[in-house]
């Protein structure tokens, strides 16, 4: 249950702290919602210059945020209304840093206004901010049944953009691209190619192909297609590219994964080797800080 302290019930001295760590996604929400997107306040950017990825500098507001966030949910807490505030921003925090959030009766005013000194520290005991602020305190006690916020997802792909990366350093993979005949296996077969990460070899029916890069607004000029009607007779094209030599590796497109793997593990004229075939997915999950897999 969340309540709160009314003008009555408030004493000078009364105080109360949060702590909150500052996290990259906080960054990137606090940067869409305010439309400040300083380069100092972005993670994962080069703000110096140097070539190197800076650590984030923390809006100084981000932190005054964390004062607000004392006032409407503790002290004096639900049905606070902020009168003024006044700030001294004494240091800096960066992505990572751990804040710890205190604010203190200092009077009592007339008409239900309470004076409030503020002040946030890091959890290495350096003040980055201090201040005073103004509100009306409530004046009927309020309790709440705690609710929750709907969820923001916050999309960033920093695992998939290492992998990518790392691959980028060596040479584009030949890819048989089997029947890349819709938008989601031909769009990410170019766009793997447009990263440098597979050199694709189009196998399947040359006007659905075509057709769908179309509609995508894409060009496949410079990309080999192999006509090829049947998703059987492509899955096949593909294996054999492989076996010549042309081809690295397979990529499954607009096809059951059956009709692929049932020539794929074919004794005579498939893929198998001595190892297990293994079937995995790796995924950049948004808010995990290592991929899944």
């Amino acid at each position: 249950m969340v309540t709160n302290k009314t003008y009555e019930q408030i004493d000078v001295g009364d105080s109360a702290s949060i702590t909150r760590t500052c996290t990259a996604n906080d960054l990137f929400i606090f940067a869409h919602a305010s439309g400040n997107l300083n380069p100092l306040h972005i993670p994962d950017i080069d703000h110096t210059g140097d070539g190197k990825t800076d650590l984030a500098i923390v809006p100084s507001m981000w932190v005054g945020t964390l004062i607000s966030a004392v006032l409407g949910n503790v002290l004096p807490g639900p049905g606070t209304i902020y009168r003024n505030q006044s700030f001294r921003f004494l240091e800096r925090a960066h992505e990572g840093d751990t804040l710890t959030v205190t604010v203190r009766v200092a009077a009592k005013e007339p008409d239900g206004i309470v004076r409030l000194s503020t002040e946030v520290t890091r959890s290495d005991g350096v003040m980055i901010a201090d201040g005073e602020a103004r509100v009306s305190a409530p004046s009927q006690t309020v309790r709440l049944e705690p609710h929750e916020l709907p969820t923001i997802l916050v999309e960033r792909h920093q695992n998939f953009d290492r992998l990518i990366a790392l691959a980028q350093s060596l040479t584009p993979l030949p890819t048989a691209v089997i029947a890349p005949d819709d938008a989601h296996s031909l769009g990410g077969a170019l766009l793997a190619a447009a990263s440098g990460v597979i050199e694709p070899i189009l196998i399947g029916d040359r006007r659905a192909i075509e057709a769908t890069a179309e509609t995508l607004g894409r060009t496949l000029s410079g990309i080999e297609i192999i006509d090829v009607g049947d998703a059987r007779e492509a899955v096949a094209r593909g294996i054999a590219l492989v076996h010549e030599g042309r081809a690295r590796a397979l990529m499954k497109g607009h096809l059951h994964s059956d009709t692929l793997l049932h020539q794929v593990v074919d004794k005579q004229q498939g893929l198998r080797t001595e190892r297990r075939l293994s079937h995995v997915f790796a995924m950049d999950v948004p808010g995990r800080p290592t991929p899944m897999v």
